[in-house]
């Protein structure tokens, strides 16, 4: 390809769309393979689903693939109501990956 092509195609692509769609799509790629996983994980061990959900490693992938959503989402709303309501789920996820993590360190000691 030659460098004017390479031009033609950054010109078309619409980067920032292109950066709000592919957080929400990785969102929920997260949360599919953490149910996908833990499903697995909780028959392997012979555990009641509902046990295996409230794990701190499914949380802390919920909580990230919700907040990638969030992100993605709020970066493709057309109103600002619409803009304002998934900066809140965002900022709920990220207040709630923030206290896995701050929980996590207190337990580790680091």
């Amino acid at each position: 390809m030659t460098i004017i092509a390479y031009v033609i195609i950054a010109a078309v692509i619409d980067w920032v769309s292109l950066l709000f769609h592919t957080a929400w799509i990785l969102g929920f790629a997260i949360i599919l393979a953490a149910f996908s996983y833990h499903h697995w994980q909780a028959r392997q061990q012979k555990l009641p689903w509902h046990h295996i959900l409230r794990a701190p490693t499914f949380t802390t992938f919920a909580w990230i693939g919700l907040a990638l959503i969030a992100f993605g989402l709020a970066g493709r709303s057309q109103t600002t109501s619409e803009a304002i309501i998934w900066v809140v789920f965002l900022l709920i996820a990220l207040f709630n990956i923030s206290k896995l993590w701050l929980t996590r360190r207190s337990l580790h000691g680091s």
